[in-house]
């Protein structure tokens, strides 16, 4: 079901002056439309979502922030599912884009940059058990120079490649023995889980 409530633009005149004018102007200022996947309450511009708004899914998850161009983009929070899973930070053209936090169902938890809705830059991976990574991500992986720590008080400061201790790098057990030097593909230690779950966020809308 579709339909819209709320401030429009005044029609456009008829190319034929003699032809009747149209009824309504399209969607423009406040107002709410709702179709079958959920509702849009916000600024609308000439018919698109332009401005503050809140997206609103029918399964009550929803996207509260900056829209321009019927995307999210600017400033916004998201909730992606009802079991804790949500991200905050920035939008570029509906993808996450920038600074942001996200907050995995599982208790792990990123805070960083990102870039296409995945980590991006430099950032901060913290795993429920105790684990956590502070280094550079490239297209979501731990890729480039970076620091992992261990909950036996373990700890890893060098290279990755693809989520995996890879290069150069120094290696301190939990009993201080230190092993420095070349790392080839090398398990992540106690940090089993490498960081996925990424949804794209495409055409401005979750899926």
């Amino acid at each position: 079901m579709f339909g819209y409530e709320g401030d429009r633009k005044d029609p456009p005149p008829p190319s034929d002056p003699k032809a009747p004018s149209a009824a309504l102007g399209p969607p423009h200022g406040s107002g709410t439309f709702t179709f079958p996947v959920g509702k849009h309450k916000g600024q609308f511009e000439n018919g698109e979502y332009q401005g503050q708004g809140k997206f609103t899914f029918s399964n009550t998850t929803y996207v509260d922030g900056t829209f321009a161009g019927n995307k999210v983009h600017g400033r916004a929070k998201q909730e992606l599912n009802k079991n804790g899973e949500s991200f905050e930070g920035n939008f570029v053209d509906g993808a996450r884009d920038g600074d942001g936090s996200y907050a995995f169902a599982n208790g792990d938890s990123y805070v960083g940059a990102f870039k296409n809705s995945v980590p991006h830059g430099h950032g901060l991976y913290k795993y429920k058990n105790g684990c956590q990574y502070e280094g550079q991500f490239i297209a979501g992986e731990k890729q480039g120079q970076g620091k992992e720590t261990y909950p036996d008080g373990a700890k890893y400061d060098g290279s990755f490649a693809k989520n995996l201790r890879h290069g150069q790098g120094v290696y301190i057990d939990a009993d201080g023995i230190t092993y420095s030097g070349e790392f080839d593909q090398g398990k992540m230690g106690k940090c089993e889980r490498s960081p996925s779950g990424w949804e794209v966020f495409s055409d401005g809308l979750e899926k």
